[in-house]
């Protein structure tokens, strides 16, 4: 699980991968699903994973599509009672 809001250094490197890494199909379906939507949710799969150096990152990223898992936009309200 990924949230881009976290730590500085895990943030980049996710949103990295998706620019990167995601297939232009993954990207037309993602962008097809949340539109123009400012928030939404994902869920990306990673196949396999590699070495580099000291560190291990994924090889490949894609946009999972099952119905439960595609992306959705997200309806996000601040200010309001906790």
């Amino acid at each position: 699980m990924v949230i881009f809001a976290g730590l500085h250094g895990p943030a980049i490197q996710a949103v990295e991968h998706i620019l990167y890494t995601l297939g232009a199909l993954d990207l037309a379906f993602l962008a097809g699903r949340i539109g123009n939507e400012r928030y939404f949710q994902s869920i990306f799969k990673i196949p396999e994973l590699e070495r580099v150096r000291n560190t291990t990152g994924p090889a490949g990223l894609v946009c999972d599509r099952a119905d439960k898992c595609s992306p959705k936009a997200l309806s996000v309200k601040f200010g309001g009672p906790p």
